[in-house]
């Protein structure tokens, strides 16, 4: 009578000579992180991590001075209140990507508003030219010298080449019986900057007073005095 009998069968694996057996493969375990703030005015900030690794703590100007324990599980830093970077390699893994914790140190003060760039500055007026030369006297009081100031050729000559026209009128000159108003109107501004007569103004296109004064002794000191006059 017969049995048959099953035997478990058992695979061997029989390796090269000299071959080694391979290394068991090590789960690799990612670092954690925990970062401890510093209290309000302190200015020490440390992180840990479940594996040891290599540190980097940086600000906004660059590397800070650290100093790691010696198994690698933990950076400290001082430095002023603001916010650092720590990075952090692990040893266990060459091959991870650095992780990043952001540790913020005491409090952070607010950063001022950058003020705005001042405006342009507005475009200067356009400068005006000299369009008449008026000149007001005292007929009553003037001296024969005034006269010849105001009529010399050596002036008239000068204001055809600067195209600028003569107005000689005595400060009590009618119009139709009248006062004349452009006369009066300079008269009395002449009266309130307390220039006496004989007296001249340099006056613009626009009617704009450029230049108001006493009418000089001689004909090459009031030329002098236009010439300031564009």
């Amino acid at each position: 009578m017969f049995r048959r009998v099953v035997l478990p069968l058992v695979l061997v694996m029989v390796l090269p000579v000299g071959a080694q057996e391979p290394e068991p493969i090590v789960p690799v375990e990612t670092p954690v992180l925990r970062a401890f703030p510093s209290e309000p005015g302190l200015a020490y900030g440390c992180v840990t991590s479940t594996t040891a690794g290599r540190w980097c703590v940086l600000d906004a100007n660059g590397a800070v001075e650290s100093q790691v324990s010696e198994d690698g599980l933990s950076v400290g830093w001082e430095g002023k209140s603001g916010t650092y970077q720590v990075v952090f390699f692990s040893q266990a893994d060459a091959q991870a990507s650095a992780i990043v914790e952001t540790v913020v140190l005491g409090p952070i003060e607010p950063t001022p508003p950058i003020p705005p760039d001042p405006p342009d500055p507005p475009d200067p007026p356009p400068s005006e030219s000299m369009a008449w030369l008026v000149i007001i006297e005292d007929r009553a009081t003037d001296s024969p010298e005034t006269r010849q100031v105001v009529t010399s050729t050596e002036l008239t000559e000068y204001l055809a080449d600067r195209d600028v026209a003569k107005f000689f009128k005595d400060k009590d000159a009618k119009t139709d019986d009248k006062p004349n108003e452009t006369v009066a109107k300079y008269v009395k501004r002449l009266d309130a900057a307390g220039i006496d007569l004989p007296a001249f103004l340099a006056v613009g296109e626009s009617g704009k007073v450029l230049l108001e004064a006493e009418l000089p002794d001689n004909t090459a000191e009031l030329i002098e005095a236009l010439e300031g006059v564009k």
